[in-house]
Protein backbone atom coordinates (compact mmCIF):
# COMPACT_ATOMS: atom_id res chain seq x y z
CA UNK A 1 0.00 0.00 0.00
CA UNK A 2 1.37 3.65 -0.93
CA UNK A 3 1.56 6.71 0.70
CA UNK A 4 -2.27 7.29 -0.75
CA UNK A 5 -4.17 4.42 0.87
CA UNK A 6 -4.15 2.68 -2.77
CA UNK A 7 -2.29 -0.75 -3.15
CA UNK A 8 -0.41 -0.85 -6.69
CA UNK A 9 0.59 -3.71 -8.54
CA UNK A 10 4.22 -5.07 -9.84
CA UNK A 11 3.31 -4.40 -13.17
CA UNK A 12 6.88 -4.28 -15.04
CA UNK A 13 10.21 -5.99 -15.58
CA UNK A 14 13.54 -5.32 -16.68
CA UNK A 15 15.08 -8.14 -17.97
CA UNK A 16 18.51 -9.16 -19.53
CA UNK A 17 21.53 -10.43 -19.03
CA UNK A 18 24.03 -9.44 -16.10
CA UNK A 19 26.53 -6.47 -17.44
CA UNK A 20 23.86 -5.07 -20.26
CA UNK A 21 23.18 -1.82 -18.40
CA UNK A 22 20.20 -3.14 -16.43
CA UNK A 23 21.55 -1.13 -13.30
CA UNK A 24 21.97 1.95 -15.12
CA UNK A 25 18.91 1.70 -16.93
CA UNK A 26 16.94 1.29 -13.41
CA UNK A 27 18.32 4.45 -11.64
CA UNK A 28 17.50 6.34 -14.95
CA UNK A 29 13.99 5.40 -14.69
CA UNK A 30 13.82 5.90 -10.97
CA UNK A 31 14.42 9.30 -11.59
CA UNK A 32 10.90 9.77 -12.42
CA UNK A 33 8.52 10.27 -9.51
CA UNK A 34 6.11 7.48 -10.80
CA UNK A 35 7.96 4.47 -10.92
CA UNK A 36 9.51 2.89 -8.35
CA UNK A 37 12.12 0.18 -8.47
CA UNK A 38 13.72 -1.21 -6.10
CA UNK A 39 17.59 -1.14 -5.62
CA UNK A 40 18.53 -4.62 -4.93
CA UNK A 41 17.17 -7.87 -7.02
CA UNK A 42 14.55 -9.56 -5.60
CA UNK A 43 15.96 -13.33 -7.39
CA UNK A 44 12.71 -14.83 -5.32
CA UNK A 45 9.57 -13.81 -7.45
CA UNK A 46 10.03 -17.00 -10.17
CA UNK A 47 9.91 -19.40 -6.93
CA UNK A 48 7.64 -17.88 -4.49
CA UNK A 49 5.13 -17.69 -7.80
CA UNK A 50 5.66 -21.26 -8.69
CA UNK A 51 5.96 -22.88 -4.91
CA UNK A 52 2.80 -20.71 -3.93
CA UNK A 53 0.64 -20.36 -6.86
CA UNK A 54 -3.25 -21.51 -7.06
CA UNK A 55 -4.85 -21.27 -3.39
CA UNK A 56 -4.83 -18.04 -0.74
CA UNK A 57 -3.46 -17.72 2.39
CA UNK A 58 -4.41 -17.54 6.02
CA UNK A 59 -2.43 -15.51 8.75
CA UNK A 60 -0.73 -17.93 9.64
CA UNK A 61 0.64 -19.45 6.20
CA UNK A 62 1.55 -15.61 5.68
CA UNK A 63 3.85 -15.38 8.49
CA UNK A 64 5.62 -18.75 7.30
CA UNK A 65 5.97 -17.16 3.95
CA UNK A 66 7.12 -14.03 5.67
CA UNK A 67 10.28 -16.15 7.20
CA UNK A 68 11.21 -17.71 4.45
CA UNK A 69 11.22 -14.24 2.72
CA UNK A 70 13.70 -13.07 5.50
CA UNK A 71 15.99 -15.91 4.00
CA UNK A 72 16.46 -14.52 0.57
CA UNK A 73 19.48 -12.77 -0.96
CA UNK A 74 17.34 -9.66 -0.86
CA UNK A 75 17.41 -9.30 2.62
CA UNK A 76 21.10 -10.50 2.65
CA UNK A 77 21.76 -6.93 1.45
CA UNK A 78 18.60 -5.02 2.37
CA UNK A 79 19.02 -5.61 6.21
CA UNK A 80 22.68 -4.63 6.23
CA UNK A 81 21.70 -0.71 5.87
CA UNK A 82 17.90 -0.71 6.50
CA UNK A 83 14.92 -1.91 8.95
CA UNK A 84 11.86 -3.39 6.96
CA UNK A 85 8.46 -3.55 8.55
CA UNK A 86 7.20 -7.01 7.92
CA UNK A 87 4.43 -6.94 9.54
CA UNK A 88 3.02 -4.50 6.72
CA UNK A 89 3.16 -7.98 4.61
CA UNK A 90 0.55 -9.66 6.48
CA UNK A 91 -2.91 -10.68 5.64
CA UNK A 92 -5.42 -13.01 5.72
CA UNK A 93 -7.14 -14.56 2.45
CA UNK A 94 -4.15 -12.99 0.00
CA UNK A 95 -2.65 -15.05 -2.90
CA UNK A 96 0.94 -14.99 -3.48
CA UNK A 97 0.55 -12.09 -6.38
CA UNK A 98 -0.86 -10.22 -3.80
CA UNK A 99 1.84 -10.87 -0.88
CA UNK A 100 4.32 -9.84 -3.77
CA UNK A 101 2.38 -6.42 -4.72
CA UNK A 102 2.29 -5.98 -0.74
CA UNK A 103 6.15 -6.72 -0.56
CA UNK A 104 6.54 -4.06 -3.59
CA UNK A 105 4.12 -1.32 -1.79
CA UNK A 106 6.05 -1.57 1.68
CA UNK A 107 9.55 -1.23 0.01
CA UNK A 108 8.63 2.34 -2.06
CA UNK A 109 7.01 3.75 1.63
CA UNK A 110 9.92 3.22 3.10
CA UNK A 111 11.85 4.94 0.24
CA UNK A 112 9.13 7.72 0.71
CA UNK A 113 8.26 7.49 -3.24
CA UNK A 114 4.49 7.42 -4.15
CA UNK A 115 4.80 5.80 -7.55
CA UNK A 116 2.53 4.54 -9.24
CA UNK A 117 4.45 2.26 -10.86
CA UNK A 118 6.44 -0.35 -9.38
CA UNK A 119 8.92 -2.55 -11.46
CA UNK A 120 11.58 -4.68 -10.70
CA UNK A 121 15.73 -5.31 -12.33
CA UNK A 122 16.93 -8.91 -11.79
CA UNK A 123 18.54 -9.62 -15.15
CA UNK A 124 18.62 -13.64 -14.54
CA UNK A 125 14.88 -13.09 -14.72
CA UNK A 126 15.30 -13.63 -18.37
CA UNK A 127 15.61 -17.24 -17.65
CA UNK A 128 12.29 -17.69 -16.11
CA UNK A 129 10.55 -15.23 -19.16
CA UNK A 130 8.14 -17.81 -19.67
CA UNK A 131 6.56 -18.40 -16.33
CA UNK A 132 6.47 -14.84 -15.44
CA UNK A 133 4.74 -14.12 -18.20
CA UNK A 134 2.39 -17.20 -17.22
CA UNK A 135 2.05 -15.63 -14.09
CA UNK A 136 1.62 -11.90 -15.41
CA UNK A 137 -0.05 -11.85 -18.62
CA UNK A 138 -0.56 -8.29 -18.21
CA UNK A 139 2.58 -7.37 -17.58
CA UNK A 140 5.46 -5.44 -19.33
CA UNK A 141 8.54 -6.39 -20.20
CA UNK A 142 11.74 -4.21 -20.91
CA UNK A 143 14.51 -6.74 -22.05
CA UNK A 144 18.45 -4.87 -22.51
CA UNK A 145 20.41 -6.50 -25.06
CA UNK A 146 24.12 -5.61 -25.56
CA UNK A 147 26.58 -7.28 -28.19
CA UNK A 148 27.48 -10.60 -26.83
CA UNK A 149 31.64 -9.79 -27.01
CA UNK A 150 31.53 -6.78 -24.79
CA UNK A 151 28.85 -8.61 -22.80
CA UNK A 152 31.22 -11.58 -22.49
CA UNK A 153 34.37 -9.30 -22.05
CA UNK A 154 32.54 -7.37 -18.73
CA UNK A 155 31.99 -10.84 -17.21
CA UNK A 156 35.36 -11.77 -17.70
CA UNK A 157 36.60 -8.66 -16.36
CA UNK A 158 34.17 -8.48 -13.65
CA UNK A 159 34.09 -11.78 -11.91
CA UNK A 160 36.69 -13.86 -13.80
CA UNK A 161 33.87 -15.39 -15.70
CA UNK A 162 34.46 -17.60 -18.71
CA UNK A 163 34.02 -15.76 -21.87
CA UNK A 164 32.75 -18.92 -24.05
CA UNK A 165 29.84 -20.12 -20.96
CA UNK A 166 29.10 -16.31 -21.28
CA UNK A 167 28.38 -16.61 -24.81
CA UNK A 168 26.68 -19.57 -25.14
CA UNK A 169 24.52 -17.88 -22.11
CA UNK A 170 23.70 -14.89 -24.00
CA UNK A 171 22.58 -17.20 -27.02
CA UNK A 172 20.33 -19.06 -25.17
CA UNK A 173 18.62 -16.21 -23.35
CA UNK A 174 18.28 -14.44 -26.61
CA UNK A 175 16.59 -17.73 -27.86
CA UNK A 176 14.30 -17.93 -24.87
CA UNK A 177 13.41 -14.38 -25.21
CA UNK A 178 12.27 -14.26 -29.17
CA UNK A 179 10.72 -18.04 -29.16
CA UNK A 180 8.35 -16.23 -27.24
CA UNK A 181 7.70 -12.76 -28.63
CA UNK A 182 6.13 -14.07 -32.14
CA UNK A 183 2.08 -14.37 -30.79
CA UNK A 184 2.07 -10.73 -30.16
CA UNK A 185 0.62 -11.01 -26.85
CA UNK A 186 3.36 -10.65 -24.86
CA UNK A 187 4.06 -6.85 -24.05
CA UNK A 188 7.71 -6.42 -24.87
CA UNK A 189 10.30 -3.51 -25.59
CA UNK A 190 13.77 -4.41 -26.50
CA UNK A 191 16.50 -1.68 -26.48
CA UNK A 192 20.23 -1.99 -27.02
CA UNK A 193 22.74 -0.95 -24.30
CA UNK A 194 24.69 0.96 -26.87
CA UNK A 195 21.77 3.23 -27.85
CA UNK A 196 20.55 3.57 -24.14
CA UNK A 197 24.52 5.27 -23.61
CA UNK A 198 24.98 6.53 -26.74
CA UNK A 199 21.15 8.50 -27.00
CA UNK A 200 19.27 7.79 -24.25
CA UNK A 201 17.16 10.77 -24.03
CA UNK A 202 16.06 9.08 -27.58
CA UNK A 203 15.61 5.82 -25.39
CA UNK A 204 13.81 7.05 -22.36
CA UNK A 205 11.57 8.44 -24.34
CA UNK A 206 10.67 5.71 -26.05
CA UNK A 207 10.16 3.74 -22.87
CA UNK A 208 8.60 6.40 -21.49
CA UNK A 209 5.62 5.96 -24.31
CA UNK A 210 5.72 2.20 -23.59
CA UNK A 211 4.96 2.74 -19.58
CA UNK A 212 2.08 5.60 -20.86
CA UNK A 213 4.25 8.18 -19.26
CA UNK A 214 5.68 11.24 -19.52
CA UNK A 215 9.30 11.93 -20.02
CA UNK A 216 11.40 14.38 -18.27
CA UNK A 217 14.78 15.37 -18.80
CA UNK A 218 16.02 15.23 -15.24
CA UNK A 219 15.16 11.78 -15.82
CA UNK A 220 18.97 11.47 -18.00
CA UNK A 221 21.01 13.04 -14.68
CA UNK A 222 22.85 10.68 -12.67
CA UNK A 223 23.46 12.40 -8.77
CA UNK A 224 25.64 9.31 -7.78
CA UNK A 225 27.46 5.98 -8.52
CA UNK A 226 25.58 3.77 -10.14
CA UNK A 227 28.46 0.82 -11.05
CA UNK A 228 30.85 -0.29 -8.37
CA UNK A 229 32.35 -2.85 -10.80
CA UNK A 230 33.47 -3.08 -14.23
CA UNK A 231 34.44 0.01 -16.55
CA UNK A 232 31.38 1.97 -15.77
CA UNK A 233 32.11 3.28 -12.55
CA UNK A 234 31.37 7.12 -12.46
CA UNK A 235 28.01 9.11 -11.86
CA UNK A 236 27.60 9.76 -15.31
CA UNK A 237 26.52 7.64 -18.43
CA UNK A 238 29.92 6.67 -20.23
CA UNK A 239 28.93 6.87 -24.00
CA UNK A 240 32.17 5.06 -24.63
CA UNK A 241 31.63 1.98 -22.68
CA UNK A 242 31.27 -0.41 -26.41
CA UNK A 243 32.86 -1.93 -28.46
CA UNK A 244 35.95 -2.53 -25.92
CA UNK A 245 36.05 -6.33 -27.67
CA UNK A 246 38.25 -5.05 -30.27
CA UNK A 247 40.97 -3.92 -27.63
CA UNK A 248 40.58 -5.97 -25.16
CA UNK A 249 40.04 -9.69 -26.69
CA UNK A 250 42.23 -11.56 -29.22
CA UNK A 251 40.88 -12.11 -32.50
CA UNK A 252 40.82 -16.19 -32.00
CA UNK A 253 38.42 -15.36 -28.54
CA UNK A 254 36.21 -12.67 -30.57
CA UNK A 255 35.88 -15.25 -33.28
CA UNK A 256 34.89 -18.25 -31.04
CA UNK A 257 31.98 -15.77 -29.29
CA UNK A 258 30.87 -14.60 -32.72
CA UNK A 259 30.85 -18.58 -33.56
CA UNK A 260 28.50 -19.09 -30.24
CA UNK A 261 26.23 -16.36 -30.69
CA UNK A 262 25.96 -15.23 -34.76
CA UNK A 263 22.43 -15.41 -35.05
CA UNK A 264 21.37 -13.23 -32.82
CA UNK A 265 23.87 -10.73 -32.74
CA UNK A 266 23.12 -10.85 -36.79
CA UNK A 267 19.46 -10.61 -35.70
CA UNK A 268 20.07 -7.55 -33.53
CA UNK A 269 22.48 -5.97 -36.44
CA UNK A 270 25.37 -6.17 -34.42
CA UNK A 271 28.22 -6.01 -36.90
CA UNK A 272 29.82 -9.80 -37.42
CA UNK A 273 31.10 -11.09 -41.06
CA UNK A 274 28.87 -13.43 -43.13
CA UNK A 275 31.76 -15.78 -43.25
CA UNK A 276 31.59 -16.73 -39.71
CA UNK A 277 29.94 -20.61 -39.54
CA UNK A 278 28.08 -20.56 -36.38
CA UNK A 279 28.43 -23.20 -33.45
CA UNK A 280 25.43 -24.72 -32.00
CA UNK A 281 26.47 -27.54 -30.31
CA UNK A 282 28.74 -27.41 -27.47
CA UNK A 283 29.42 -31.09 -25.92
CA UNK A 284 28.48 -31.55 -22.16
CA UNK A 285 31.90 -32.23 -20.78
CA UNK A 286 32.84 -28.94 -22.07
CA UNK A 287 29.80 -27.03 -20.99
CA UNK A 288 30.17 -29.03 -17.28
CA UNK A 289 33.96 -27.52 -17.47
CA UNK A 290 32.86 -24.04 -18.25
CA UNK A 291 30.37 -24.28 -15.38
CA UNK A 292 33.27 -25.85 -12.85
CA UNK A 293 35.40 -23.02 -13.27
CA UNK A 294 32.58 -20.08 -13.06
CA UNK A 295 30.97 -21.90 -9.65
CA UNK A 296 35.38 -21.45 -8.08
CA UNK A 297 35.75 -18.13 -9.25
CA UNK A 298 32.20 -17.02 -8.24
CA UNK A 299 33.17 -18.64 -5.00
CA UNK A 300 36.49 -16.77 -4.45
CA UNK A 301 34.51 -13.42 -5.54
CA UNK A 302 32.00 -13.69 -3.23
CA UNK A 303 34.65 -14.49 -0.03
CA UNK A 304 36.88 -11.71 -1.10
CA UNK A 305 33.76 -9.64 -1.00
CA UNK A 306 31.87 -10.57 1.99
CA UNK A 307 33.86 -12.92 4.27
CA UNK A 308 34.21 -16.05 3.90
CA UNK A 309 31.04 -17.30 6.10
CA UNK A 310 28.83 -14.10 4.26
CA UNK A 311 30.04 -14.60 0.69
CA UNK A 312 28.85 -18.69 1.12
CA UNK A 313 25.56 -17.31 2.70
CA UNK A 314 24.91 -15.56 0.11
CA UNK A 315 25.60 -17.79 -2.82
CA UNK A 316 23.17 -20.40 -0.83
CA UNK A 317 20.73 -18.29 -0.82
CA UNK A 318 20.40 -16.97 -4.76
CA UNK A 319 20.73 -20.34 -5.70
CA UNK A 320 18.00 -21.66 -3.53
CA UNK A 321 16.08 -18.79 -4.25
CA UNK A 322 16.51 -18.42 -8.05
Amino acid sequence: MNNNGKMKKLSFFIIGMPRSGTKLFRELLNNHNEIFIPGIETHFIPYFLKKYSGKKFNTLEVDSIIEELKQTSFFFYYLKSKQFNFEKLRADQITIKEFIDRFFNELAIQEDKNSTILGDKTPNYIFHFNELVKFYPDAKFIHIVRDSRDYSLSMRKTWNKNIYRAAYKWERAMDKVNKIKPGGKVHILEIKYEDLISTPKEILEQVCAFLEIDFYDEMIELDHQVEYLGDARAARISSDNSQKYLSEMSEKEIKKIEQLTFEYLKSYGYPVSDEIVPVNNVSSLRKASWRLTDIYNLILFNVKTHGFRNGMEKIIKVNKFS
